[in-house]
């Protein structure tokens, strides 16, 4: 498996990579069955107990890197992943029983698991081809010189970070709402959330696009520049980050239009996009990556992104009509004028700040400006969701005088 995944590794590295595989394994199994535990608890509309999972899960990898990588190196992240997957299935398991308590049972004639395994077929396929687009990009990657796949993981941990932490939470809460107008068979409901979900996708997201790589390199710089961690390295790692950025938005609003379709229980076309997704990304990871090398890896896959966006807003507009693709687009041109706005006074800012002072000061001297400059020129577009936001912070403010 190690060798078709990374075919340009060293046999030193391959056989490393082959025995940390042996043993993390058995996570696999845990993480599924603790997804399973909080989606019983996501259907109950409970969100903020299942969200301290992955607190759980990073608790431990955190103590066993600072505490035992020392006399285990590379290892220690092994027992620290281990000891997360058992303790976060654990919890998941508390926060079920609320719920829902198991009982061993198995009747292959029911009808519950004759629909649950027509359904999960064509998402365990469409899951199993999105893997294979991350395998190819490694497999690229380490073709790249030394470094390379290193320099991609760092820059895709800080994107995947702001992914799970702005659109999962968002995509779990919609796809409940989803999901309840699904079955109350309400297109007008439907088109709605839709709108409302890749909405706030759109303006929490590009503004993120715009100042992260404005400040890429000082974001790399101060959460990986320590130890060997050298600033060439920061250098060579900002563009990988700064195009793992640019796919994060169509990464967004491709999660919100997958929702929409399970939600309506038609799990084909998101494998028929996640395969459109794959083979465009595949031929473009060969051409990016001959120009602009692992940085434009990550390139090719917001992409290919972008295209499997493309075909499932269409077939969602073909399946239900009062969704309005126009005043979407019409938003993102709106987000985008506002964020190029903002991009200007962080790029001035920075210029003024980054001789002055550390780099600590100058993210948040910049984040908190950039964020305001933001607001105010959505403000002045008129965009209605920003307007709500600050309506309901201001009778907040009231109440508590």
């Amino acid at each position: 498996l190690v060798q078709i995944a990374a075919p340009g590794m060293t046999a030193v590295s391959q056989a490393l990579t082959a025995r940390v595989l042996r043993f993390i394994m058995p996570t696999t199994s845990l993480a599924v069955l603790a997804a399973i535990n909080t989606s019983i608890s996501n259907s109950h509309e409970r969100y903020y107990l299942p969200a301290l999972l992955s607190v759980f899960l990073n608790f431990p990898i955190i103590l066993a890197s600072i505490f035992l990588s020392e006399s285990f190196g590379i290892y220690a992240l092994v027992i620290g992943t281990l000891a997360g997957s058992v303790l976060s299935f654990c919890y998941s398991c508390l926060i079920r029983r609320k719920f829902y308590r198991f009982r061993p049972s198995f009747h292959l004639r029911d009808p519950y698991i004759i629909k649950t395994l027509r359904l999960s077929v064509p998402s365990i396929v469409g899951a199993a081809v999105n893997e294979v687009n991350s395998i190819v990009d490694k497999a690229f990657a380490s073709m790249q010189p030394v470094g390379a796949i290193a320099a991609m993981n760092y820059g895709n941990k800080i994107t995947s970070g702001i992914f799970n932490i702005v659109v999962v939470s968002l995509s779990t809460v919609s796809y409940t709402e989803l999901s309840n107008a699904a079955a109350a068979d309400s297109k007008e409901r439907l088109a709605r959330i839709f709108h409302s979900a890749v909405r706030i996708v759109t303006l929490l997201v590009v503004p993120l696009i715009v100042g992260g790589i404005l400040l890429s390199q000082e974001i790399i710089s101060f959460v990986y520049q320590r130890g060997f961690f050298s600033t060439d390295d920061v250098r060579y790692t900002a563009p990988i980050f700064s195009a793992y950025l640019f796919a994060l938005f169509f990464s967004g609003i491709q999660i919100v239009c997958t929702k929409y379709f399970y939600a309506c229980q038609n799990t084909r076309t998101p494998v028929f996009a996640t395969a459109l997704c794959v083979g465009v990304n595949i031929p473009l990871n060969a051409l990016f990556s001959h120009f602009w090398g692992a940085a434009g890896l990550a390139l090719a896959t917001a992409c290919s992104t972008a295209v499997s966006v493309f075909f499932l807003l269409t077939k969602i507009k073909k399946q239900n009509g009062k969704v309005s693709v126009s005043s979407l687009l019409y938003l993102l041109l709106k987000t985008s004028a506002a964020a190029l706005l903002m991009g200007l006074i962080v790029f001035i800012l920075r210029n003024f700040l980054s001789t002055r002072f550390s780099v600590f000061w100058v993210l948040l001297c910049s984040v908190c400006v950039g964020a305001c400059v933001y607001a105010a020129a959505l403000l002045l577009l008129n965009v209605e969701e920003i307007r709500i936001l600050f309506r309901k912070v201001w009778n907040m403010l009231r109440k508590g005088k």
